[in-house]
């Protein structure tokens, strides 16, 4: 008797396998594969034999599981797509692990009238001396350029880089981002700094409301795996940090 839990997961197992119509969404194969990556992690660490076994669909059952008894049937197609898959999605996992990253979370606000804040990051070393422009978020849809203006509000990163900036920094501006967390990739970001100690800093600032900066330390290059984060009080919820050192 199957549990609900792998019930579930025999039918995205099942689903993964028919899901070709699908293939054009970028963003919704992305979670699929995910999903399909997670999958055969289970299957892996829930069964010994799933390199050697054969795998089978079993009569009385709606799940794909390795073959065991006399009475199950052999299907090679779904055998030779899992041993295909498999190492493909344990190299993705691995790829995944050690991407660089960095998280900004916005907080929901119960407010009466919302704006999306303007938000920058940065890497500044121990001086405060801004070194690289990671992100800088304002309001690009306004006309003649006219979100540019604001992007004062944004003291700390006006000072450090912004009044002498020429915007749109390719690579670096962007829209605002609603209340969740935005994920920022950070792989090469930081090849040509200097090793030494470093801070990265966030700074959100919102039109009727108030403004909030919070920072984290990082040493490079990155030696060993970083895994660092820091909670704001309004303005940011927090922001979050992942590096794994260089292969």
């Amino acid at each position: 008797m199957l549990s609900a839990g792998s019930a579930w997961l025999c039918y995205v197992i099942r689903f993964m396998l028919s899901a070709e119509i699908i293939s054009q969404s970028t963003q919704l194969q992305l979670i699929l594969n995910n999903i399909w990556i997670k999958v055969l992690i289970f299957v892996l660490q829930s069964n010994q034999d799933i390199i050697s076994g054969e795998f089978t669909l079993l009569e009385d059952t709606p799940c794909l599981l390795p073959r065991y008894g006399e009475n199950s049937r052999p299907n090679t197609l779904l055998n030779k797509l899992y041993r295909l898959a498999l190492p493909l999605g344990l190299l993705g996992v691995a790829m995944t692990a050690q991407a660089d990253e960095l998280e900004i979370t916005l907080p929901n606000l119960n407010v009466a009238e919302y704006h999306a804040p303007y938000v920058a990051a940065w890497l500044a070393d121990e001086r405060g001396k801004r070194v690289v422009d990671i992100a800088v978020w304002y309001d690009t849809d306004m006309a003649n350029n006219e979100g540019e203006k604001w992007l004062k509000d944004l003291r700390m990163w006006w000072r450090r880089s912004g009044r002498s900036a020429s915007m749109p920094i390719d690579g670096v501006s962007g829209a605002t981002r609603r209340p969740g967390t935005s994920t920022i990739a950070l792989d090469g970001r930081f090849d040509d700094v200097a090793a030494g100690d470093y801070f990265i800093w966030v700074e959100a600032a919102r039109e009727l409301g108030g403004r909030e900066t919070l920072k984290v330390p990082v040493s490079l290059p990155v030696k060993q795996t970083v895994n660092t984060r820091a909670e704001g009080q309004h303005e940011l919820s927090s922001i979050t940090l992942h590096m794994e050192p260089a292969q």
